[in-house]
């Protein structure tokens, strides 16, 4: 007791009360009933299990009652708005509480113990929205494929003539919202609910989840989605419209289908959350190319000079002076590292350039060469291909590494790959 006299002393709000003390105060109210503290001095009377006669207060909830003052005919229609709108109003509350037929004063709900005269504290009391309600949908395309369950949540609206569900709070790749007229729609014509369809691949778990996504997305398209069993039909969508977004999600989900496949390959997880612009791209399919398809392809490098070190034989400097001034294929290996959607790899690569032409050897130091390339041969073109691991490029490339590299074709856009 004398240190919750001094906690109070100093202004304490985390004051603790001795049980000894709300004990006492309990003796003034029914069996059931009792105190629990609300910091400092004061303690409450939970008010969940007693009757009361309570109102809305006019003039402390002045602002909102004006604003939708027309939509009001009942009290009916005030809870519903309240929800609607996500908004707690001030309420008053009768002298008379009742818990299990006993009346009790209002006075007692609240009170503070520190004074002689034991003063009473009027509570302030609010009357709490509902929480919005939600409900478990089941997305699918019309053959019952790519099954996606998601929860709609109704969200808060200062508009209430509309009420609008989403699945934002899920954080998923396939994001549905659907708004449609409340009961307090005023306008003369019929509404129609409204439905709005998109992907958002940075919430998407993994690959997978991105490619439902789309495939969803493109059943909405083309009218072939069906929430809970109930097919939903664009109306007077533009034939071309259409197929100008199919053919964007398409591409879409060639990309990602592209990043499956390496995905399995290196058995990694990538990223989604990472932006995939044009050099991302790119990556992915050299990858695709090289590690899945096992194939090279055209590259737009031109190899002008080339530096190395190594003690030459007099026969095999003699073998590199012959191929001076004559169209020539010249292969090129080495380490890489590769950056892609929160994946580092080490990898290796090679490059062949045909009718490359090799026009000076200059010899630096004993070990130390540096060879000069003309590369405007009409000819001239590279390829080149990525490996996963050293002996891979180097079986590949001693064995006839000009059947590996003769076919390469050039990479132009997803569609020519997958």
């Amino acid at each position: 007791m004398k240190q919750f006299k001094e906690e109070l002393a100093t202004g304490s709000s985390t004051a603790i009360i001795p049980s000894e003390l709300i004990e006492y105060f309990n003796q003034d109210l029914p069996d059931g009933l009792k105190y629990s503290s609300m910091g400092n001095d004061l303690l409450y009377v939970d008010q969940n299990n007693m009757k009361m006669t309570c109102y809305v207060l006019e003039k402390e909830n002045e602002k909102w009652l004006s604003q939708y003052h027309k939509y009001i005919k009942s009290n009916v229609d005030i809870l519903n708005l309240m929800t609607m709108t996500q908004t707690p109003l001030l309420i008053g509350v009768s002298d008379k509480v009742e818990c299990d037929g006993i009346t009790i004063p209002t006075e007692l709900l609240v009170r503070r113990i520190y004074d002689d005269k034991n003063s009473r504290q009027e509570p302030v009391r609010y009357i709490l929205p509902n929480e919005l309600p939600s409900t478990e949908c089941l997305i699918t395309d019309c053959e019952g494929n790519n099954k996606l369950k998601t929860v709609l949540k109704m969200q808060k609206s200062e508009d209430v003539e509309y009420i609008t569900y989403n699945n934002h709070s899920d954080n998923m790749a396939f994001i549905i919202s659907l708004m449609t007229p409340s009961r307090y729609y005023s306008g003369e014509e019929k509404e129609k609910i409204k439905i709005v369809i998109g992907v958002n691949k940075s919430n998407a778990k993994d690959v997978k989840e991105a490619i439902k996504a789309y495939e969803l997305y493109k059943a909405f398209i083309n009218n072939q989605m069906c929430v809970n069993g109930t097919r939903i039909v664009l109306d007077k969508s533009p034939a071309e419209k259409r197929a100008e977004c199919t053919k964007e999600i398409n591409i879409n989900m060639k990309i990602l289908k592209a990043l499956e496949a390496i995905e399995g390959k290196l058995k990694v997880q990538f990223d989604l959350s990472e932006r995939i612009d044009e050099e991302v791209i790119e990556i992915i399919l050299q990858l695709y190319v090289s590690i899945i398809n096992n194939k090279a392809y055209i590259i737009n490098n031109k190899l002008e000079t080339i530096s190395f070190t190594r003690i030459l034989k007099d026969d095999e400097l003699e073998k590199i002076e012959e191929l001076k001034n004559k169209p020539t294929a010249f292969l090129t290996t080495g380490t890489l590292t590769v950056n892609l959607l929160g994946n580092t790899f080490d990898m290796y690569y090679a490059t062949c350039y045909y009718f490359i032409i090799l026009t000076e050897i200059i010899r630096i130091n004993k070990s130390e060469y540096k060879l000069i390339f003309d590369c405007n041969d009409e000819k001239y073109h590279a390829s080149s291909k990525i490996y996963l691991d050293e002996e891979m490029m180097t079986n590949e490339t001693t064995s006839n590494f000009n059947e590996c590299f003769k076919n390469a074709r050039k990479i132009k856009t997803i569609d020519e790959i997958l």
